[in-house]
């Protein structure tokens, strides 16, 4: 156990754990749309364990990259691995809502997700990632340690655990990473790559990396460093603004 208590080492694996199997297990109409390549395997990979290939196979399409027929990329390039997070954490896939209109506050249940227990929390998001498995059985490990993570990490926050309190925390944590605000762009197009320096930019010595978002706001290298390092995945260049004039 580490030494802050079971919770402190979350986000440790890049690839699941194990001897995963490969995943290629959906139904006709997926297996049709989403073909696996042989030899390939759809295990858990990346900050948010994308698996399957029917989530690899339209990951890959909204994002541009042809995961089926390289899945590993998701852990080894972390630009790729980012946004498949981003894609699986916005993206609904009926019947489930996504993520994060869940965790605003957006989503509202229907009367079957009512009839079925499934309302508005955290819970939700743990039965849209892997309902399969920890859901609907009562308590369970996997489900217990989702539980004491979110918990921690709220806790670090200094976010409450009331559902108003965190939806308010969490708009407001999206909104700022997701909302240009002129002259500053977003963080999220930023760290995705969808920003391309203007020439005024390029002459205050603005250019792409994470050194930008430290200039929107204040989030220092070791933090980036560490949870990179916890996650498995490299810095990039550009790290600091060191040689940058401030925006505005």
């Amino acid at each position: 156990m580490a030494a802050d208590g079971p919770y402190a080492w979350g986000y440790c694996f890049v690839t699941e754990q194990g001897n995963p199997p490969d995943y290629c297990d959906g139904n006709q109409q997926q297996r049709q749309q989403y073909p696996c390549a042989a030899g390939k395997k759809y295990f858990g990979r990346g900050p948010i364990q994308i698996t399957h290939h029917y989530n690899y196979g339209p990951a890959g399409t909204a994002i541009k990259s042809n995961l089926l027929a390289n899945p590993d990329l998701v852990a080894t390039d972390p630009i790729i691995s980012f946004k498949t997070a981003f894609w699986f954490w916005m993206t609904p896939q009926s019947p489930k809502p996504s993520s994060h209109d869940v965790i605003t506050g957006r989503w509202t249940p229907s009367p079957a997700d009512s009839a079925a227990g499934r309302v508005p929390g955290y819970g939700v998001i743990t039965n849209i990632i892997n309902g399969g498995i920890e859901c609907g059985k009562g308590s369970t490990r996997e489900q217990e340690d989702r539980i004491g993570f979110y918990k921690r990490y709220s806790g670090i926050m200094g976010v409450g655990l009331v559902a108003d309190d965190a939806t308010i925390s969490f708009r407001a944590a999206l909104w700022l990473w997701m909302t240009p605000q002129s002259p500053k762009l977003s963080c999220h197009d930023v760290i995705t790559g969808q920003w391309t320096p203007s020439a005024a930019n390029s002459v205050a010595g603005r250019v792409p990396r994470y050194g930008v978002i430290t200039n929107i706001f204040n989030g220092g290298i070791e933090f980036l460093m560490h949870f990179n390092d916890i996650m498995g995945v490299g810095y990039g260049d550009n790290l600091g603004c060191n040689n940058q004039r401030p925006f505005g």
